[in-house]
């Protein structure tokens, strides 16, 4: 049995449940945010929640609670989770709709708990493949329970042994993972694509981590990764994950000392539970 929290009850998740008129599953419409634990504590939790309310703002939706309830139910949750760390799912649709268009019986909120995915160390030590793909999704700044574009690019990057796909646009521009954001170093400078992405909470804290002054917010191409020294992807699960080969193009030196700087600095980060702010 697992303990979860929907619309201000903490039940069984199994108890959970969502009425087959809700628009979430009708229309896809609604958002989520996902949250991992470090020694048990929700990593960065109000800047997720605070994303989550942006997310939702984003697909017109108003979250019927505010930021230190949404902290109160997790801490209900987390108080009964048995396990090790946990990833922590909070999932917002807008309810339930006769006409299947407009929106009617109010907004539901719960929150899942599962045991956190852990990757093979050799991926950290070695690297992982990533493929591009040439998809975009709408809403890009929200994270949307809408993952179709993600599930098929995904499928892709399966067939092909890799990780993760990025998605490419018309202009040509690489613009973030599936589940995750990109960096790329060069001539002694970090690089990150800012517009047309879902700005994940991991990304804001490596960028704090490299620093104003080596780091540019840009446009991202493959012309730019063919002549980048390091790159790696980040996500909650997956933290700095070094990237060695972009389709056909490999990265030889990886992880590059630069990339091996950023995860030790990120792991000294997250052992120090007093440091999770990030800078408005």
């Amino acid at each position: 049995m697992s303990l979860g929290w929907m619309n201000g009850s903490l039940m069984d998740d199994r108890e959970m449940l969502l009425s087959v008129r809700d628009l979430g599953i009708l229309r896809g419409l609604g958002v989520f945010d996902f949250i991992r634990t470090y020694n048990k504590k929700p990593f960065h939790l109000e800047d997720h929640i605070k994303r989550l309310q942006f997310s939702a703002d984003r697909i017109g939706m108003k979250i019927p609670y505010s930021v230190d309830e949404i902290e109160q139910a997790m801490f209900q949750v987390l108080k009964h989770w048995e396990g090790e760390e946990a990833g922590l799912r909070i999932v917002c649709t807008v309810g339930s709709s006769l006409e299947k268009m407009t929106r009617r019986d109010g907004v539901n909120l719960f929150i899942l708990a599962d045991p956190l995915r852990t990757f093979p160390p050799e991926w950290y030590e070695r690297g992982v493949k990533v493929i591009t793909c040439s998809q975009v999704r709408n809403h890009p700044e929200a994270k949307s329970v809408n993952y179709i574009a993600a599930m098929e690019a995904s499928a892709r990057a399966r067939e092909q042994g890799a990780e993760e796909a990025l998605y490419t646009d018309k202009d040509g521009r690489v613009l973030e993972g599936t589940t995750s954001n990109l960096f790329l170093f060069r001539d002694g400078r970090w690089f990150t694509p800012c517009r047309d992405i879902l700005k994940g909470v991991t990304r804001q804290v490596v960028m704090s981590l490299i620093g104003e002054e080596r780091l540019s917010c840009r446009d991202i191409t493959l012309q730019d990764i063919s002549g980048a020294q390091e790159m790696f992807i980040t996500s909650s699960s997956r933290e700095i994950l070094p990237v060695r080969f972009v389709n056909d193009h490999e990265f030889p030196d990886t992880p590059g000392p630069e990339t091996e700087k950023l995860m030790q600095a990120f792991r000294a980060y997250v052992n120090t539970p007093e440091k999770w702010v990030l800078k408005e």
